[in-house]
């Protein structure tokens, strides 16, 4: 895309930046010890795309096109419209982003994993160096990196 637009390129990003005092912060889904309900094939996670069937006991992916079963205890009547009738209920299905407890699934046997590494990876070409990007790079840096796990 910079070849093609003969302009150069940068983006600064900020995983964990500070949300604004209007924004709240992401709901945590709790499904308990089944985890979080899931595409069959691809494994997406729920999401508002997914579109119930049949009543609600099969749901369709919206990235595989896969139909999955709903399990018993997330079975929910639809509405006339097609929706479940406790769609507002729930931030897997009515929200953009939202968080889930991980299960004991999750972890390679039954073993907590380690925390993450951190592989930065730095232009630092003569153009890099001499538009300033090297330099916002770090700095921007320096200040994500005490809030990083450990």
């Amino acid at each position: 895309m910079a070849k093609q637009s003969q302009v150069p390129l940068a983006a600064v990003i900020k995983p964990l930046a500070t949300l604004p005092s209007d924004e709240a912060l992401p709901c945590v889904v709790d499904h308990g010890e089944t985890g979080p309900i899931r595409c069959n094939r691809c494994k997406a996670y729920m999401c508002p795309s997914m579109q119930f069937i049949e009543g609600g006991r099969r749901f369709q992916c919206c990235f595989c096109s896969c139909v999955t079963e709903v399990p018993p205890h997330y079975f929910q009547h639809l509405d006339h419209t097609g929706k479940r009738v406790d769609c507002y209920d729930r931030p897997e299905l009515s929200m953009g982003s939202y968080e889930f407890t991980a299960t004991v699934d999750y972890c390679k046997n039954n073993k907590c994993p380690n925390p993450p590494a951190f592989i930065f990876m730095i232009d630092v070409s003569y153009n890099a160096v001499k538009s300033g990007l090297v330099s916002l790079v770090c700095e921007e840096l320096k200040q994500l990196i005490d809030y990083l796990p450990r």
